[in-house]
């Protein structure tokens, strides 16, 4: 549950809101778990619930535009992500820089360096396919 709230948290960014998302991530959890196939990873299982709540209360909000989609060619970050990381950054710089991350981007770090799921694993979570121009899933 710290973890999930932890992620919610980070995606959310208000403490009341990360822990409704995560009580109804619990509450469709408990609702659905009929559909959890046993010998599954139930981690991954729990962070897609989470990601479809988060999905569907910002599309709610936003009239059908759940997310902000930005392409990586227009945002810029082709060329951050080209250039070498500098030498020793503390963990508020790096935390700073996901923050500053539009929220496709930042669910995509969050799952694969913070939570350590492998990219295919993150895709799955996410509902995107490796690959995807405007969410873009590569080892560097």
């Amino acid at each position: 549950m710290e973890v999930l709230l932890r992620s919610a948290l980070r995606l959310t960014r208000h403490h009341e809101e990360a822990e409704d998302v995560v009580q109804d991530t619990y509450l469709r959890a408990w609702k659905y778990f009929h559909r959890f196939e046993p010998g599954t990873n139930a981690r991954a299982w729990l962070f897609r619930i989470m990601f479809n709540v988060i999905n569907q209360r910002y599309s709610d909000r936003n009239n059908g535009h759940p997310g902000e989609r930005v392409s990586i060619e227009d945002s810029g970050l082709d060329q951050i992500l080209a250039s070498a990381p500098p030498p020793t950054l503390s963990n508020w710089e790096i935390m700073d820089a996901l923050e500053k991350l539009p929220t496709d981007y930042r669910s995509v770090m969050l799952m694969v360096v913070v939570e350590e799921f492998s990219y295919k694993e993150a895709a799955d979570i996410l509902d995107i396919p490796l690959g995807d121009r405007n969410v873009q899933i590569a080892s560097w």
